[in-house]
């Protein structure tokens, strides 16, 4: 069943909306992360986006924000550098449908990431990738940027 989200584009005309979502979902994970806020409460914005290889979507439903998502084109696949539902409108297939979306909007190789104790994180993903009916494939690798993570592969190629 779709929620119906109307998902736009990051452009000039919602970067201040991205913005703040980003704050919260920062907010959200730097028990896992680490980080602190400047002396503004401000946290760094891990993907500025719209940048180059860059591409996001803020998901809005009855015209109100309530999520986003951010893929960034690597070398052999697009990873999803960022994900983010607020916790008001999750477990109601609103994160299924936002990315669910965007994978079949960009048909790829994909990679997801979570940090290794995001359990939630990962349980997520993996639940998307099998209503998708999508084959991937699962690893813990320790990332460049993240450290230790869960990583999910596969391919969108094929129209699913």
């Amino acid at each position: 069943m779709t929620k119906q989200l109307d998902l736009k584009e990051i452009d000039n005309n919602n970067q201040d909306i991205y913005d703040f979502l980003s704050q919260v979902y920062e907010a959200e994970f730097a028990p896992l992360t680490h980080t602190e806020p400047d002396c503004r409460g401000h946290y760094s914005i891990a993907s500025p986006c719209p940048a180059p290889n860059r591409r996001g979507w803020i998901a809005y439903q009855n015209s109100k924000p309530i999520g986003f998502i951010i893929v960034e084109k690597k070398s052999k696949f697009w990873d999803v550098s960022e994900f983010f539902i607020l916790p008001d409108f999750r477990k109601n297939g609103y994160g299924f449908e936002l990315a669910s979306t965007v994978f079949q909007m960009i048909p790829t190789d994909w990679q997801i990431r979570q940090l290794l104790t995001a359990n939630q994180a990962t349980s997520f993903w993996q639940k998307v990738l099998q209503k998708m009916d999508v084959p991937f494939t699962q690893t813990i690798q320790t990332d460049p940027d993240w450290g230790m993570v869960v990583s999910q592969r596969f391919s969108t190629k094929n129209g699913k």
